[in-house]
């Protein structure tokens, strides 16, 4: 199957769409995957509801991740994702990158661990050339 990434921007800051979507494509291209993603970047308002929903949590969170088949959706709140950069001395690109890439690896079926954080990080630099 074709990849197919479709990225969907439903806050209001400006980000540069087509290198997230270079960034997904990477992710999928090294881990041999091929199908359909969508990237949803939201705010802590969109994240906290469907928190809700799915999880049944009344807050937000920094990234969903649904495996769809073929198809997944990540769904990444740029107001955490500034926070964090802001936290932790990075730029909201590679901030993006990361949850992004978490997102990404969840539906591939990674769990959390360290050799997930490094993949996580190692794309989002080659992302934004850090």
């Amino acid at each position: 199957m074709a990849m197919k990434i479709l990225i969907t921007n439903k806050q209001k800051k400006r980000l540069p769409i087509r290198r997230l979507k270079a960034l997904a494509e990477n992710i999928l291209d090294k881990e041999k995957q091929r199908g359909e993603m969508s990237i949803v970047l939201g705010d802590d308002e969109l994240l906290c509801e469907l928190n809700k929903k799915f999880l049944n949590k009344d807050e937000p969170t920094d990234v969903l991740a649904f495996p769809l088949g073929d198809v997944g959706e990540v769904i990444v709140s740029v107001d955490m994702a500034e926070r964090y950069a802001k936290e932790d001395g990075k730029s909201l690109l590679e901030e993006l990158g990361i949850l992004i890439s978490h997102g990404i690896l969840h539906i591939l079926g990674y769990k959390h661990s360290e050799d997930m954080r490094k993949k996580e990080v190692e794309y989002a630099k080659i992302m934004c050339q850090c």
